[in-house]
């Protein structure tokens, strides 16, 4: 039994002002 967590970060750019957003999200797995 091994848990693993993470964060996992991708940048989306917002059109409209021209910035860089940072979305994260985090995740989890049981194994």
């Amino acid at each position: 039994m091994q848990l693993v967590t993470g964060r996992q970060c991708s940048e989306k750019a917002a059109g409209t002002l021209g910035t860089m957003l940072l979305m994260c999200q985090d995740w989890r797995e049981d194994f």
